[in-house]
Formats: C-alpha cells, structure tokens, sequence
C-alpha cells in the first residue's frame, strides 16, 4: 500500500496546494483558486499528547510545520510546556490521526488558520483554551484508521478515500478563510443608506391576510420574534409570511441579526459603534449569499470561512461538557494554586478496553497536609454489579473526595494516623469483552498493602514517583467505571518516608500475572507497523528472566524459541521457569547457556517490521544467537560505562492476531542495577558473515567449493568435521509439488552435547497424519509468496505420500550412535544458484537420509581433508519468491585451513 492523504480536523482540507493545481482532465474551476488564496494550505500545526509530559497538563500545540508521507507531518516543538523536549531548529516528526509503531492515537493536525477560529468560537462561548480538555474534545470523534475527524463538514464530506479530491463546487472551501483581501475592498466600500432608524409601521397600516398566523401581532413583536428566529430559519421565515414582509426593518434589527447570525463576520462586528449610513440590510443579504455555497466569488474565503466556523461550534459543544464535568470533579476539594503549580503526573494509562469514547475527565485534589496524614483516613473502593471499580473515595477528618461513580458494593482500606499511600496496584481481568480493573491493591506506607475485590487478573502499578506524595487522582470515568487512571504527586514527602518507587518504565505497562521487582526497568520498546486492537497501554506485557538475582542468573541453562517466533522459554536447571505465547512444543531453537559457569547474557538486539521480524543475544562466552530473522540488529541494549546494568531478561507481547495465532509484537530487555559487561555484536562478523553460535577457528577461511546462494553479510554456521555427531534431526523430504522452503532446516546435535541448527524444522512436514493426504496439509504458516521467474526446482526423491512419510514421520532424524561419528563429506544438489538438496556422509561410510530435494544426480561434494575442515551453511528468509520469518539453507561452501 502507498502513502495516503490526510487532512484537517476542522476544514476536512488536505495540507497541499498541489491538490488543486491544474490539470487537464479536471472540471474544476481554477480561476476561482488563485495561488495566493490557497497558499494557506501548505500550513500544519498538531494538537497531540505527550506520553512523557510530568505536568498536571499532558496535551500541546505544536509548532508550524509541513505534512510527509505515510500520515505523518514535520513540526517545530513549539513553546508549549508540554510539548516534547527538542531544539528550537528541531523538527518533531509526528504521526496523524492513528500511530501505527504504537498503535495509539496519534496528533490531531489544523491549519493555523482553522485553529485561529476555534479559538474565536471558543472565546465567543467564554472559554480561554485548555489543551487537555481541547484534544480530548476532538478524539471524541475521531475513528481508527480514519485520516479525518467524525464532524460534520457540512460542504465537504470528510475525507472518504486513500487520497483526497476536489469535486466542482468545492472550489470556494479551499481558499484561506482568514486572510481574505476582498473582504477588505466590501469593507471599505459598504453600501450607504439614507435611512435612519424608524420603528416599525403600525399595526393598522398592516396588511391583514387570514391565512398568516403573524397578521394579527402587533410589528413591535414580530420584530422581537425575528430577532430569536434561527439563522438558517430567518430568510425562509421571510418570505413566507406576508405579514413579516410588510415590516419596515431598522438597521438595528440587522445589526443585532448579523452578530447573531454572522459572528464569524469579525470585521464587521468589530466596530463599537455601527455607522448609521450603512445600510445594513444589504451588508447581511450580501454576506449570506457570499457565505453559502452557491456564492459568486466575489468574497472568496468567506464560504469557507462560515463553514469551518460552524464545525468549530460542533467542536465547543463537546468543550462546553468536558468543561462541565470537568470542574464539577474539581470542586470537591481545591489545593492552593501554588501546591497544584508544582504537581507532577507522569502517566494517566487506560485501565478499560476497548477504550470508550465520550469518557467524562476527571481530577480530584486531596486535602493532604501534614496535619491530615497525622488523622485516620480511609479509602473506599467502590465496585459496580459486575465487579468493577467504578470509583475510588477519600474520606478525611472533614472532606470526602470521590474519584468516580458510586457502585453498588464497597471496601474500605483503614489508613492509620501517621500512615499514607503512594498508590495502588490494579488486578486488571481480560474477558471476551475486553479488559476491566477487579481488584485493587492498596499500597501503605507503613502498614501491609490491603488487596480487594478478584486479584487474579494482569497487574498495573499506579503509584507517585521517587520523593513525591500522592496528592489527587486524575483519569477518565466511562460507562460508570474506572477507564483511566492517573496519579497526581506533589514532589516532597508530606508523610512517612518510603521505600524505593518502581521505576516508571515498568509502571507505564501492563503485565501478565505479577509485576517486575523493584530496581528492575525496561528498555524501551518497538512495536511494528501492524496494528493491533489495543492501546499499548492495555497491550499486555510478558516477563520473562534469565535472572533478577546472582542465585537465579546461575541457574539459567537455556532460550528457545519456537518457530515463527510463536512461542519464547526460558530455561533454568534444565526447566522451563517463564514463558510467553505458545508453550514450547515441537521444532524449535534452543541456545543453551551455562549460568553455573558464569555465562550470562550481556546484549541484546531485535529487529522490527510489520511487527517483531526477529531477535537475537549474545553472552560474555562469545557465543550468539539469532531468532528469526534478525540478522541486523536495529535495536542493541548492553551495558556501557555511561550507562552500566545487568541484562535481568527480556519482556515481550504477543498483540496481533494473525491466521489463529497470536504473533510476537514486541520485545525488549530487562535491566537490573549491577555492574554488566560491554558487548558487541560486529564480533560475529568474519568473511562477510555474521556467525552463530560461535565463530569457526581464526584459523579457517571460507573457500571453494561454493553452491547454492552465498551472499555477503548473511547468518552462518557451520558443521565441524573435526567432531563427532550423535544425530541430524530435520532431514525431511519434499514431494514434486512442494517447495522445499516449506520444509525449514535441521539441527545437528554433537556428541559433547552442543548443537548446531541450521534452520527450525517445519511442524508440519516433521508430523505426519497417517491418513490425510499429504497435498491437503496446510501449508507453512506465515511465509509469504510473490510473483517472480524462478527455476524449477530439481526432481524430487520421493514421489508420492508413503514415501514421504516414511522419511518424514518421526521427524526426518539420521542416527549415528551415543559416541557419535565424524561427518566426512556432504554431497550437493545446486540447481542454478539454487540450494535443492543435501545428503550427509561418516567416516564409516554411513549415508544420511537426504534434505530436500534429491531425485537427479548430485552437483558436487564437500570432503573433508587436511585442507577443508568444515561446512558454512548460509541461511537467509528469501528463497525466490518466498518469504519465512525463520531462516532456512540456502547456500553451503567449504571451510578451510588458513
């Protein structure tokens, strides 16, 4: 898919005015579209969250900048103090609408010019613009994977399709609604009149007509009536009574009908004293008619102008009840505007999904001084008849502060003179319908935590940071329950002392089962450009340690990894101890390590596309390795001297679906204080290849004979001649119709008990069903296929099901004995360039059963001798017009004595 349009939340008009630049083919009228009247559009500013704000505001208005590609524009920071940190020269860029490497909502872009109206109609209605409460106003019509907002754009119709179009009769929505030159020239050239105020005929001089309900009112009333008639009402209204036409109206009633109607008539309003030589009824028909669609152009921008004026009303509405609700949570209890300056809330995490539109915001102050905490308090939670937390209660010596909506069940949490809390850690349930907070724990400061309600579910921390006291809450209530909840936290101990905070990397997530230690952080992480249905702060996490103490670092013994990276374990003496997806079962990779020795984990690295493509780690052993396709390593962890820890684990999500499975969509490191060792992956690279598990001898060189596909920069490994091997497991077979990329790789397991795998074997092809004919198999999950000229492959060895479940059913495994014996020649089947077949040879002469396929006669061999010491087994996820997310064989080539 290409790029796509974008465009304004309040005009519906794209960023560019190379969206209306002639051409041929077009029906629109680009004499209505001067250059200059839509220069204007190139302009964007963003209303958009900061997710790292520590302020009681989170929300910003962005400098000016340009629209990019893909929905995402380039903007100044800006001097807003919620802004993001950057340098004055610094462009921010910032995605539309839906960020899709996070899966959240994303910046809301404006033209300046529209924003500037808002900002009027806002003022006109009393209210001095507040950013939180604006950018909640606009994503309450705002819709996933939607490049507009839900208003109503009266003349446009949003934005409907990948790109935007002009239609004919759009023309005078597209022209800059501010400056507006001939506007200038009708101002200075209003018609005259040499009228004055009259009052109104009498009633006797009347028209009377039966038929006409105002024929009886006296004028004076109807003229008071007219003044309350609605502006799209008033010409209608006219022209179909008699009796109202017969008026003689004063140019004070349309003076009075031109600040009701045509506020966005600014220039014209912005006199205190109207010229009474004006004759003011042809100013307002004359501005209705160059305000309304069908206008002559003789104003252009003013259409445009009316129109947005009128979205911006939708927009004050929604303000005018988040406003509304907003203090109406406030007023319960009120800090000093001094104490509320240096409050800090560093994240307000959704606690609810799907996340609810139209949610009501709320932020209550807590009367905590030092006198207060001296008292009893108690804290009362309050759950509704499903069990869900549907408000938190405050109740001091005097005051009663209520988070929320009073439920149909409470708890009450005792807090005792002296004592306070610093938060709370939420038990978060996952249903069909989504997630829900049932239970809470309270955390005390001196006294035990109190648990409430079901605490089986995810947890989420909510708690002040280091050196601050829990001074009000803020969030969102929606539906009747909890749906955000945020900490508010007065940077000083106002009570007891505490112990250290989580760190705020690990409170910012949702975790499965039970939430990192204290003193444990998390390396920041990336998700891909699919999206998921969640939010990522209701996108559970999954721990994952290789250790949290010296004691658990030296019982790690392995990782493995399943295919398609469906599945992670973690091994301690020889046991899975965490896990995350699938359980380990079937072909997968495992990387043993030997904590009791001393072996840990000093780097980590992962790559990320659509979602996580693949992993890898490295351990201070100088040994590697690599899951899935994560050759390059976009993103590396490891200690350094600025910046010094232990690699405690990994932490990952597994948040798309995908073909029934849930696929790995994130993951990261773990960090731990302590003292780690500086690594390197580049330490791996040697003749233009990066090695795992470990790098062949200095000694050997890659060399001739080479088939298949050798490419530079590739994952090898190798196969030691030097070694016995107790068995290759994986040599699996391909019928004619298959390709073999479908088969994956094989392992080969030495005697001394290390192993090497060239690839994971395929689930399917590795477990056959003795009754299902082989071509109705599914076919291997996640690979991707293209258009594009490629050999035929080489003629299989087995021709029909029997045959190949005879070498496929348990697994495809070569045995050579406990001892084991030394491989000594690996017999090739290339096809141009194309790696088809292998078949293995012993010192003894024993013949492998052959991977892939193999029906011709061979290409070449591999022997070894003194000279050539090994095989490299190059791998990669391309094999023509296939794409696996695991590496498989895809080219071989002798290793030789330097």
């Amino acid at each position: 898919m290409g790029s796509w349009d974008f465009v304004c939340g309040l005009c519906a008009a794209p960023f560019s005015s190379r969206s209306v630049e002639p051409n041929d083919d077009s029906k629109i009228d680009f004499s209505l579209l001067p250059k200059a009247s839509v220069q204007w559009l190139n302009r964007v500013l963003a209303i958009a969250e900061n997710e790292d704000a520590i302020g009681i505001e989170r929300c910003y208005i962005s400098g000016l900048g340009r629209d990019v590609d893909y929905g995402h524009i380039e903007v100044a920071a800006g001097d807003h103090p919620s802004a993001p940190a950057a340098s004055s020269h610094e462009q921010m860029d910032l995605a539309t609408y839906h960020d899709y490497s996070t899966d959240s909502v994303g910046a809301i872009p404006l033209h300046p010019e529209c924003f500037d109206i808002l900002k009027k109609v806002l003022g006109r209605a009393g209210y001095e613009v507040n950013v939180d409460t604006l950018y909640a106003s606009l994503i309450d019509k705002h819709e996933k994977s939607s490049s507009c907002l839900n208003f109503n754009y009266y003349d446009f119709d949003g934005l409907t399709d990948q790109y935007f179009w002009l239609s004919p009769g759009q023309e005078a929505f597209m022209c800059n609604p501010i400056n507006i030159a001939h506007l200038n020239d009708y101002l200075r050239n209003l018609p005259t009149s040499d009228s004055t105020d009259t009052p109104p005929v009498s009633s006797s001089e009347l028209i009377t007509d039966h038929h006409d309900p105002f024929s009886c009112l006296p004028p004076e009333l109807i003229t008071a009536i007219m003044l309350y008639i609605p502006r799209d009402a008033f010409i209608p209204f006219v022209l179909a009574s008699p009796a109202v036409r017969c008026i003689q109206l004063t140019n004070s009633f349309f003076i009075a009908r031109i600040a009701t109607d045509m506020p966005w008539a600014w220039e014209i309003l912005d006199s205190r004293r109207p010229r009474t030589d004006v004759d003011w009824r042809a100013v307002y028909m004359h501005l209705h008619k160059e305000a309304g669609p069908g206008r002559t152009n003789a104003i252009p921008g003013l259409a445009n102008r009316r129109r947005i004026w009128d979205v911006c009303g939708q927009v004050a509405a929604i303000y005018a009840r988040r406003t509304a609700e907003e203090r109406q949570s406030t007023s319960q209890f009120e800090l000093p505007d001094a104490v509320k300056a240096r409050a800090t809330c560093v994240y307000v995490p959704h606690v609810l999904s799907p996340v609810p539109k139209g949610a009501a915001s709320v932020t209550v102050w807590l009367p905590v001084t030092s006198a207060s905490i001296a008292s009893t308090k108690i804290v009362k939670l309050f759950w509704n008849a499903e069990g869900v937390l549907s408000s938190i209660v405050f109740e001091f010596d005097d005051v009663n502060v209520a988070f929320g909506n009073i439920g149909t069940r409470a708890d009450d949490c005792i807090i005792g003179p002296g004592d306070w809390i610093d938060g709370f850690e939420l038990s978060i349930m996952s249903d069909i319908d989504g997630l829900t907070v049932k239970g809470v724990t309270v955390r005390r400061l001196l006294a035990e935590p109190l648990s409430f309600g079901d605490m089986s579910g995810h947890r989420r921390l909510a708690v002040v940071q280091e050196g601050c006291t829990l001074v009000g809450l803020r969030g969102e209530i929606a539906n009747g329950v909890v749906s955000r909840l945020g900490l508010l936290g007065l940077p000083e101990l106002l009570g007891p002392p505490r112990g250290p905070a989580p760190d705020l990397s690990v409170c910012k997530l949702l975790w499965h089962e039970r939430v990192p230690d204290p003193g444990m952080s998390c390396s920041p992480s990336e998700f891909g450009y699919w999206s998921s249905d969640a939010t990522p702060d209701t996108i559970l996490m999954h721990a994952l340690y290789f250790g949290r103490t010296e004691d658990e670092l030296a019982g790690l013994t392995g990782i493995a990894v399943t295919q398609n990276l469906l599945g992670i374990a973690v091994y301690h003496n020889g046991r899975v101890s965490h896990y995350a997806g699938r359980f380990p079962d079937g072909p997968m990779k495992y990387f043993p390590i030997d904590g009791k020795a001393g072996e840990r984990v000093v780097a980590f690295a992962n790559d990320v596309g659509p979602l996580v493509s693949g992993f890898k780690i490295m351990t201070n052993r100088s040994g590697q390795a690599v899951f899935a396709d994560s050759a390059e390593g976009q993103y590396i962890v490891t200690p350094t001297p600025a910046d010094d820890f232990i690699l405690a684990g990994m932490y990952c999500s597994y948040a798309y679906k995908s073909a029934g499975d849930d696929r790995l969509s994130s993951i990261s490191a773990l960090r731990v204080l302590g003292s780690g060792e500086t690594a390197d992956f580049t330490r791996f690279e040697r003749d233009d290849a990066s090695w795992e598990p470990v790098l062949p001898p200095s000694s050997w060189s890659c060399s001739e004979p080479t088939y298949g596909s050798i490419k530079p920069g590739r994952l090898s490994t190798y196969l030691d001649f030097s070694k016995p091997v107790t068995e290759i497991a994986g040599l699996l077979a391909a019928p004619d119709w298959l390709d073999i990329a479908e088969l994956g790789g094989f392992t080969i397991r030495y005697a001394d008990g290390s192993e090497v795998v060239v690839g994971v074997t395929s689930s399917i092809w590795s477990r056959l069903d003795a009754d299902k004919p082989l071509q109705e198999l599914p076919r291997r999950k996640h690979m991707a296929t293209s258009f594009g000229r490629h050999p035929p492959e080489l003629p299989a060895h087995v021709h029909d099901d029997d045959a190949v479940r005879a070498q496929n059913g348990r697994g495809g495994v070569w045995r050579l004995g406990s001892d084991g014996e030394k491989v000594t020649k690996l017999v090739v089947w290339d096809n141009q360039g194309r790696l088809d077949g292998l078949q293995f040879q012993s010192v003894t002469g024993q013949s492998s059963i052959r991977w892939g396929k193999c029906g011709s006669t061979a290409t070449g061999e591999i022997v070894a001798s003194e000279r050539v010491k090994g095989v490299r087994f190059c791998l990669g996820c391309h094999r023509d017009s296939y794409y696996t997310l695991e590496p498989m064989p895809l080219g071989v080539q002798a290793l030789v004595a330097i």
